[in-house]
């Protein structure tokens, strides 16, 4: 199954071959990040994630736990280094800014149970709303 992003097309696992057919579209957000929601119809919030080189998620804590599976590309987050297959598991103890400085960019598949909590910087401010992204 392929999972197409602006001109860009990544082959997923046999094991999320369904889930690519369930996003609901991709939407760019700051910087260089792309992220494409997939309803999972539970509680846990699930997406595609796409870092464009250069691109990053602002630092940021777990009030739950976050799984994420690095489907093509790499990207680091201050603390470990991360390339095509790592499974990746978060929880409430860690903070990190995931960047990617891969020249294809990096794509993602990521599931959290709990809104992220932003650490530092201007993405601070959306704290408040955490509850409003998450569904």
């Amino acid at each position: 199954p392929l999972l197409e992003l602006d001109g860009k097309s990544f082959i997923l696992p046999r094991s999320l071959g369904r889930f690519g057919r369930k996003t609901q579209g991709w939407k760019k957000l700051v910087g260089k990040l792309w992220q494409a929601q997939v309803d999972l119809g539970g509680d846990a919030r699930a997406e595609f994630i796409y870092m464009e080189k250069g691109g990053s998620v602002p630092e940021h804590a777990h009030k739950g736990n976050e799984w994420t599976l690095v489907i093509n590309g790499e990207f680091e987050d201050g603390k470990h280094h991360y390339g095509t297959g790592d499974l990746i598991l978060l929880d409430s103890a860690h903070t990190h800014t995931p960047v990617s400085n891969d020249p294809d960019g990096c794509l993602v598949f990521s599931i959290v149970d709990k809104p992220l909590h932003f650490t530092s910087g201007i993405a601070r401010l959306l704290n408040p709303f955490s509850h409003l992204f998450f569904k």
